[in-house]
């Protein structure tokens, strides 16, 4: 355990409450209660395999699946700029319509002039910098 870094404690104590209440609660019921879209954003590279999410994206009405190459289990820090137009495209079709587009387009811009992308696919399929 010394060797870990610091949030590997907090990753066990949350995996444990997860499990407790998976334990008291079928997950996939309460997914299916959700009514807003879900992108789920994974590591290609990520050793715990983005496929083990399968059975809960099948569960959620309205969910979609985002695979970044060249990631792991930390994408918003293995690929800030990937994950930044990860989370723009989700949020696109709500924040228009709550703060038009100029103001979408200036938050696109400000966010997107880190770094260019480097490729991605959803549901293991298509590239995310084709999406």
């Amino acid at each position: 355990w010394h060797a870990r870094p610091p949030g590997a404690a907090v990753n066990m104590a949350a995996y444990r409450e997860l499990w407790n209440d998976r334990e008291s609660e079928d997950l996939r019921l309460a997914a299916a209660r959700i009514t807003c879209p879900v992108t789920m954003l994974f590591g290609a590279d990520d050793p715990q395999p983005w496929t083990a999410a399968d059975s809960l994206l099948a569960a959620i009405p309205n969910a979609s699946r985002i695979v970044l190459d060249d990631a792991g289990h930390a994408p918003w820090a293995e690929r800030p700029a990937q994950t930044r137009r990860v989370i723009i495209d989700a949020l696109r079709p709500a924040l228009h319509g709550a703060l038009g587009s100029a103001v979408i387009q200036a938050v696109e811009r400000d966010l997107l002039q880190q770094q260019p992308g480097r490729g991605g696919h959803r549901d293991g399929h298509q590239r995310a910098d084709d999406a």
